[in-house]
């Protein structure tokens, strides 16, 4: 082959290359864009999963305080609205919440929790009747547990991703929820 056809085939070659490139280059581009996008949400939901972990784990905590008699139902609805502002600041921040915000509405959710944690224990029915009657004390009626509620079940502390501690979102709050939370407050 004679230098002059060597030089034709290699600028073929490299047309044909700069073609396929050409070709491909959007579609790879966007995948790559795509890629990008989607290791983003997957970051943003684990700090999500995070903090919506680390609530929960903050309202099991109250109603264990709540069962024990060490704070009223009344002051449990209290830290159940800072530990779910800490869901409503963070990284759900612009969704609207699902949770209760009425202090009756929240009440309701920290004795449907109370009911749920009792469930086949044998002092439920006296922690059950004290609730009731801090409830109609400051309601009027008898307390209703939400219909077929039951908090997320927790086999056991739950770090993620896996391997590294849960890290929950700023508080805007801090002092408040981290007691609750078990974090200091330094």
């Amino acid at each position: 082959m004679t230098a002059r056809q060597t030089l034709l085939v290699a600028m073929a070659a490299a047309l044909a290359a700069t073609s396929i490139y050409l070709t491909l280059a959007p579609w790879i581009a966007g995948d790559l864009a795509t890629l990008a996008r989607e290791v983003g949400r997957e970051e943003a939901l684990a700090r999500q999963l995070a903090a919506t972990w680390q609530v929960s784990e903050g309202k099991r905590r109250v109603v264990a305080e709540l069962i024990a008699g060490r704070v009223t139902l009344r002051q449990a609805a209290g830290w159940f609205r800072e530990l779910d502002a800490l869901l409503d600041g963070g990284p759900r921040a612009g969704r609207p919440s699902r949770v209760a915000s009425g202090e009756e509405a929240l009440c309701r959710m920290v004795y449907s929790w109370a009911v749920a944690e009792l469930r086949d224990r044998p002092e439920s029915s006296a922690v059950l009747a004290r609730l009731a009657v801090e409830y109609r004390q400051q309601f009027g009626h008898d307390p209703q547990p939400l219909p077929g509620y039951a908090p997320p079940l927790t086999p056991a502390p739950f770090p993620w991703p896996p391997g590294t501690p849960a890290a929950g979102p700023a508080s805007p709050r801090p002092r408040a929820s981290a007691a609750v939370l078990g974090r200091s407050s330094a």
